[in-house]
């Protein structure tokens, strides 16, 4: 199993992912990003790998975020927001990896 950090402030109890780190990586593998994005932004701009929309982030009038529709990552130029689909919905939503990773199941 794989063991996720509390948050600082919180007691040091350790929840434990009802997924192992292969299915993790599954998810990752067999999730439609396009798709996923889409509902999280709205429709995306552009063709291939790289697709644009407004960033969440910050105050974006033109769009300026990147997304990948490969492997799911994606990078605003504007305020340096990065990372991977995790990453988004914990920082777009507050959620935790386990809430992210549910999330995400929806879409593999």
């Amino acid at each position: 199993h794989y063991a996720c950090r509390p948050r600082s402030g919180s007691p040091g109890r350790h929840r434990t992912l009802p997924h192992n780190h292969r299915s993790v990586d599954a998810v990752k593998a067999a999730a439609n990003w396009q798709s996923f994005y889409t509902s999280e932004l709205g429709p995306l701009s552009g063709h291939g790998e790289w697709r644009t929309a407004r960033c969440p982030f910050h105050d974006d009038h033109r769009p300026s975020l990147r997304v990948n529709v490969k492997h799911g990552g994606y990078w605003c130029p504007a305020c340096n927001a990065k990372g991977d689909a995790f990453r988004f919905l914990k920082e777009r939503h507050g959620l935790s990896f386990v809430e992210a990773l549910a999330r995400l199941v929806g879409f593999a």
